[in-house]
């Protein structure tokens, strides 16, 4: 494995619908890991909720060859943490 490689672990991306942590998301499947992406789509105010957010992110990494599942939750709660991992 290459200095700052990820292939062939897994990691989970909290908040990957969005901003900073879609952005992780790309560079960490850029460098071969295989993601849980976690999002529960709020909008920027805190307001709403939309799988749409997180199953395109997913769909982008995976149509480029990467290996990524979307989870539409939050990590809010323990119990919705506990299911993500």
């Amino acid at each position: 494995m290459e200095e700052g490689g990820f292939d062939g672990k897994s990691v989970i991306v909290t908040g990957a619908g969005r901003g900073v942590g879609r952005e992780h998301a790309r560079l960490l499947a850029s460098r071969g890991a295989r993601l849980v992406l976690a999002d529960y789509g709020m909008e920027l105010d805190g307001r709403g909720s939309d799988p749409e957010p997180i199953r395109a992110i997913a769909e982008e990494i995976n149509d480029a060859g990467g290996e990524a599942i979307p989870v539409w939750t939050t990590v809010a709660y323990p119990e919705n943490a506990e299911m993500v991992v």
